[in-house]
């Protein structure tokens, strides 16, 4: 990466943006938490459309990303002119803002009390900040180290960058052979990976495929906000609240890689937050999005989540429940029928997912290729891909009790240590011992509680946010993996800022300040826990890996010189995969499919060089002629495979020479062998 190519990034970006920011005025968001959360909805939806309209149009280059964001950004500005509507809540903005300018009186802040809430939000907000800055430093100034982003998230984005269209992820990848999961980089649902490309195609490295996530965490943090918001907590306990739930440790753990449940639970929670739009109270006078515009908002991004992750789809008929919940108290005047209202979710949710479905669907023959489910077959079960990863302890139990455990597991070790993938606990301590009993108590006040007043509203939380996103969340298959299950943290944190600002509230001042006091420090310890460990390993180390280095090592690291930085993880031992020329076409044997971190190691962080899939081998003697076949210069092998063993055994009539270019003495080195072939084929 050059300071010109992240310049041209940055522009094209920021265009990109200034046309979600227009789109955002012209629909009428003027509630400053509202307006975040429908802006940062608005750039991602329209960012992977982009790019997935630049790839089918085969210009996914620097050139065609910068004139598709300029045209993005006319065709917003036009249909905003053409509109009689957005022209009059852009100019009924602009009024506001010249008023503001102008110095305009603004409501008097005197005579009212200080919040007690002032200093855990600023305590938390600070420690938010703190963590975060340092896992963009990690996501800058590391390379990518994180299994499942070698694997597969980046294997497709480097297809993309390389090609400029929706290439194969591997070439000739198909149904034959034993391919495990590597046929991921091509059958599963991949918006978030568009943002991967995004950040990729100006640098044509992996350089900033660390920040994939970074939209989707300011995404989650301003929905939980505003959903407290729009519930009526305080600006304190709101802030308190998007605090708590970035700070957890799965969240802190996967910010900087090119993963998806971040992005998943940003675009749930976001969700959640446009239906208390599209449902304003009775009585609620701030300024939104017309009720069926923002239906359809929501509705979009389900779609959006269903086009990052499958089980977002059991978000759907949650989000119809509380849009039934929701309407009951709304303004009988401007809410949306029930049927209008089921219609504004899934038709845009169908439209806006379906894209990644459609293409496995017609190239793999089902749309959730390799994983069989319902009426569509497939080589891999749903239990294959989370419930055989349990502990070897819990295997056999039931999947509430494994939930539970792996809950209670943050207080604890549990058996050997996992990578991050399955690491178990990670919702920490601040969601056992804070945000689940917040979410417990507030169920139990919306049935019991009084006065009847806060029992409606208390209701409304309840059954309208935090159960739904609770109960679809745990629904979904693997609850027990905390990365799948981070929309809990968005629940449980708008559990407690609506039952902790009401209940303060009800106090005397002095009381509720004293009491504010004394719990800070416990949520703040519970915070602390779990970024220090959880008393197991760090969440703070540099790859998901927990025999890496820890949390003082990755600090050391992070200053290096960038030569050092460049070797960490697998890069190190790797490094002579490096020395083969752009376009080098690297084969592998079906029987033989590289996995783990494998496949980004051959492809390189610039994505120069092109896997492709020989089918299956058979025998040692057919692989040079699949390699010509296939116009092939190297061949792949692990090093302790079957395959690896025949063609070390017959490299002498083969004419396929070891290049020897890992260094075997590493953890990493004999995951890796390369064949060239040096002669021809013995007869």
């Amino acid at each position: 990466m050059t300071p010109a190519t992240a310049g041209a990034c940055t522009a094209a970006t920021a265009v990109v943006l200034a046309a979600a920011l227009l789109g955002t005025a012209a629909l009428g968001a003027r509630r400053a938490s509202d307006a975040a959360t429908v802006a940062l909805s608005l750039f991602l939806l329209e960012l992977t459309w982009l790019v997935k309209l630049l790839l089918l149009a085969g210009v996914f280059r620097p050139a065609g990303a910068m004139g598709g964001a300029l045209l993005l950004l006319a065709a917003t500005a036009g249909a905003v002119l053409a509109g009689r509507g957005s022209r009059r809540r852009i100019a009924a903005l602009w009024r506001a803002v010249r008023q503001r300018l102008r110095g305009a009186p603004r409501r008097s802040f005197a005579g009212r009390r200080p919040s007690p809430f002032m200093l855990p939000a600023v305590v938390l907000a600070a420690l938010a900040v703190l963590v975060h800055a340092r896992s963009l430093a990690v996501a800058l100034r590391l390379p990518p180290r994180d299994i499942d982003s070698l694997w597969y998230h980046l294997v497709a984005v480097a297809a993309w960058v390389r090609t400029g269209e929706l290439a194969p992820a591997i070439e000739n990848l198909s149904k034959d052979g034993d391919l495990g999961w590597t046929v991921a980089a091509e059958t599963y649902p991949r918006d978030a990976e568009t943002v991967s490309a995004w950040l990729s195609v100006f640098t044509h490295d992996t350089s900033l495929a660390g920040l994939t996530q970074f939209p989707f965490l300011l995404l989650m943090a301003a929905a939980v906000f505003g959903i407290c918001r729009r519930l009526r907590a305080g600006r304190g306990p709101a802030v308190c609240a998007a605090a708590l739930a970035v700070l957890a440790p799965t969240v802190v753990s996967q910010a900087y890689m090119a993963y998806n449940d971040i992005a998943r639970a940003g675009v749930a929670l976001a969700v959640w937050h446009v239906l208390l739009m599209a449902y304003p109270e009775a009585d609620d006078r701030a300024r939104t999005l017309p009720p069926r515009t923002a239906l359809v908002l929501a509705g979009a991004l389900l779609g959006l989540g269903i086009g990052i992750k499958a089980a977002t789809v059991y978000l759907l008929p949650a989000a119809i429940v509380s849009g039934l919940v929701l309407r009951r108290a709304a303004d009988p005047a401007t809410r949306p029928g029930k049927a209008a209202g089921l219609a504004g979710l899934v038709l845009p949710a169908a439209a806006v997912g379906a894209f990644w479905y459609v293409r496995t669907w017609i190239g793999w023959g089902s749309p959730l290729w390799p994983v069989a489910f319902g009426p569509f077959d497939g080589p891999r079960t749903m239990d294959e891909l989370v419930e055989s990863a349990r502990p070897p302890a819990w295997q056999g139990e039931p999947a509430a009790l494994v939930v539970l455990r792996s809950w209670w597991s943050a207080v604890g070790r549990t058996g050997d240590a996992h990578w991050y993938v399955e690491w178990t606990g990670q919702l920490g301590l601040v969601w056992l011992a804070v945000l689940l009993p917040a979410a417990l108590l507030l169920l139990g006040a919306a049935l019991l509680g009084r006065p009847a007043g806060d029992r409606g509203r208390y209701r409304r939380a309840a059954f309208g946010v935090v159960l739904p996103v609770a109960a679809a969340t745990l629904a979904a298959p693997g609850a027990w993996y905390s990365r799948y299950t981070m929309p809990l943290l968005g629940a449980g944190a708008v559990a407690l800022a609506v039952l902790a600002g009401r209940t303060v509230a009800r106090l005397p001042a002095r009381r509720g300040r004293a009491a504010v006091l004394a719990v800070t420090p416990l949520v703040a310890a519970a915070v602390c826990a779990g970024l220090a460990g959880q008393f197991r390993y760090s969440t703070f180390r540099p790859m998901e890996d927990p025999g890496q280095a820890g949390f003082r090592a990755s600090v050391r690291l992070l200053a290096a010189p960038a030569g050092e930085r460049a070797l960490e993880g697998v890069w190190g031992p790797y490094r002579g995969v490096d020395r083969l020329a752009a376009g080098t076409r690297i084969g592998f044997c079906a029987e033989d499919t590289p996995q783990y971190w494998i496949p980004l190691v051959l492809i390189g962080r610039e994505y120069r060089r092109i896997l492709v899939d020989l089918g299956s081998c058979t025998t040692a003697s057919r692989i040079p002629a699949l390699m010509r076949a296939a116009d092939v210069t190297h061949l792949w092998t692990s090093r302790d495979s079957d395959i690896a063993e025949r063609v070390r055994s017959t490299s002498a009539y083969t004419g396929l020479r070891d290049m020897r270019i890992a260094e075997f003495r590493s953890e990493y080195g004999w995951q890796l062998q390369l064949y060239t072939l040096a002669g021809p084929v013995r007869r």
